[in-house]
């Protein structure tokens, strides 16, 4: 968890703790203990199902992320070579901060900046061809800057 790595788990049966299990059953006191242990991690745990996990893994294995930096503001570009409307999942990625930005902004919304290793970075969600923008300070009287969100062609 403190590494944001994968770790698949695939639960087939849950069996009470008094049957005899098959190879891909798990007891129900195991299911339960290590539900526990996921759910004590909030919302940093994604539970797909089988369907959603293949094609955001699908989508993310021919994942390129590009971010080009302005004076006031970061576009965030996410493009993969899968086809088909199934693969449009919105994506977290780390985007690193240039100096100057004392705060980060998507759509009006203040993000957490995260230190590691003396680099700050957002983590933001990001739709394939379609860009984001990250802004460096909060709009004015709902102006959100000089530009507009298009997608990519």
């Amino acid at each position: 968890m403190n590494q944001n790595g994968w770790s698949v788990f695939l639960l087939h049966t849950v069996v009470d703790d008094n049957a005899t299990p098959n190879d891909y059953a798990i007891f129900r006191s195991q299911a339960d203990a290590l539900f526990a242990y996921a759910d004590s991690y909030g919302e940093r745990l994604w539970f797909p199902t089988y369907d959603e996990g293949t094609v955001y893994y699908t989508q993310w294995s021919s994942a390129t992320v590009t971010a080009t930096a302005a004076e006031s503001r970061i576009r965030v570009d996410l493009t993969h070579r899968e086809k088909g409307e199934m693969y449009d999942m919105a994506m977290t990625v780390r985007v690193e901060l240039p100096d100057g930005f004392d705060g980060a902004y998507v759509d009006g919304e203040a993000l957490e900046i995260h230190v590691a290793d003396g680099v700050r970075y957002v983590l933001v969600d990001v739709t394939p061809n379609l860009p984001l923008f990250i802004s460096r300070s909060a709009p004015v009287d709902g102006n959100d800057g000089d530009f507009e969100l298009l997608p990519v062609v």
